[in-house]
């Protein structure tokens, strides 16, 4: 419900991208822990590279 609230003010929820750091990351796994973990280091400016083994994203969420 929070978030339908939120949604709908018609605030954008744009994320912003730090500065650049000139940095590159591998993130090996795109469960929730990966994916949270390249989408704050993109937040600090580093550049992540999401690496999964499987056809989707998801981890065991996806993939039980």
């Amino acid at each position: 419900f929070a978030a339908d609230v939120e949604f709908s003010s018609g605030i954008p929820l744009a994320a912003t991208r730090g500065t650049k750091s000139g940095k590159t990351v591998a993130v090996v796994g795109a469960g929730p822990a990966g994916l949270t973990a390249a989408y704050h280091l993109a937040r600090m400016g580093h550049a992540p590279t999401v690496f999964e083994a499987l056809p989707e994203a998801g981890g065991m969420l996806q993939w039980g």
